[in-house]
């Protein structure tokens, strides 16, 4: 597979997340607060994009799968990275007052009424699967063959970045964020993708690992209790880390 096959990766990618956005778009479905709207099925884009792509090479399809279900290589380190974004989101909850239980579980997206066991189980399924086993899973690794991490890294987050703006019409929180504050979302996610970059290479390359990852920051940030303070607590600890994975991947390459 080469720069064909990646390319097809994208445009799978961008095709098959749009035309869902697209829809909710020509149909006037948003997703906020008491809305039945869904973003949540044009996130599983990368992932049906990577399938597709990998389907006709089943040596690279299997390994796909099977990352995406086993534990990973250092395992008791990578759990601690995957709850980090939870413990620190946790404790600063903790010095405010307590909201309702419920609102850990009010994900975006997600109907208000399912057990936080099936919001947790479709916030993986989609959001963290859905998204990893393409970005990271895919397009990451075969970048890295031919560039070093820090542009590979780089590549990942500019198609990641753009790959997200339907959202921004379709989603109320992240339509909120349009003026400055999306010039905060972009350094965010770049430095997001450094974490989630280094973290898929340290495990041996799981997807797992950063699904769960990927899944856990979202319930750190998104969720109705995290809003404010342990949001912007988690994505400053997230983006300090990205800086230290920048630089050491810079060492390295010098």
């Amino acid at each position: 597979m080469g720069r064909s096959s990646t390319g097809l990766f994208i445009l799978l990618a961008f095709a098959t997340s749009w035309s869902y956005w697209g829809w909710m778009i020509l149909t006037g479905r948003v997703v906020g607060p008491d809305s039945p709207a869904t973003h949540l099925p044009g996130l599983a884009g990368p992932a049906i994009a990577a399938l597709i792509v990998t389907s006709g090479a089943p040596d690279r399809l299997r390994p796909l799968l099977r990352s995406a279900v086993t534990i990973p290589r250092r395992a008791g380190l990578a759990a601690l990275a995957i709850l980090a974004p939870l413990v620190i989101a946790v404790l600063v909850l903790a010095i405010r007052p307590p909201g309702e239980l419920s609102d850990l579980f009010a994900y975006p997206g997600v109907p208000g009424d399912w057990s936080p066991l099936a919001v947790v189980a479709v916030a993986l399924l989609l959001n963290g699967l859905g998204e990893e086993m393409g970005w990271r899973g895919f397009l990451f690794p075969q970048l890295r063959r031919r560039f070093a991490p820090i542009p590979a890294t780089l590549i990942v987050a500019a198609i990641w970045a753009v790959w997200h703006a339907p959202l921004f019409v379709v989603n109320l929180n992240m339509a909120a964020m349009l003026g400055i504050g999306l010039f905060g979302w972009l350094i965010g996610l770049t430095l997001g993708a450094f974490v989630l970059g280094y973290l898929y290479e340290f495990t041996g390359g799981s997807v797992l690992a950063v699904a769960l990852w990927h899944t856990s920051y979202n319930f750190a940030v998104a969720t109705e209790a995290m809003q404010g303070l342990p949001a912007a607590v988690v994505s400053t600890a997230v983006m300090i880390a990205g800086v230290a994975v920048f630089m050491a991947w810079w060492r390295q390459g010098r």
